[in-house]
């Protein structure tokens, strides 16, 4: 399927979820962006960026932003960013 849609889309994001991602297998995959819950589960932002060339989507906890203070979602922001790099990421909650 999304060979079929590549070229078609400005942006084309694979969400994955639940666990056992096998993000690995996925790394490489025709889209422009790659989405999970990264806080939730393996990998990674970190270990992700070394997987993968693609831009990364993630880098919050609904549980932090819902209930953490306004310093607990500061930090997440930061850590995320310090994991993914500025370039090719997409600071995002779980879908």
């Amino acid at each position: 399927m999304l060979e079929a849609i590549k070229g078609k889309s400005r942006v084309t994001m694979l969400h994955i979820c639940k666990k056992n991602l096998m993000f690995d297998l996925m790394a490489d995959y025709p889209v422009h962006a790659i989405q999970w819950a990264d806080r939730e589960t393996a990998p990674s932002l970190r270990e992700a960026r070394k997987m993968t060339t693609r831009c990364l989507a993630g880098g919050l906890s609904l549980e932090t932003l819902l209930s953490g203070s306004e310093a607990d979602v500061t930090a997440q922001v930061r850590d995320a960013v310090a994991q993914a790099g500025r370039k090719g990421f997409i600071l995002a909650l779980p879908a």
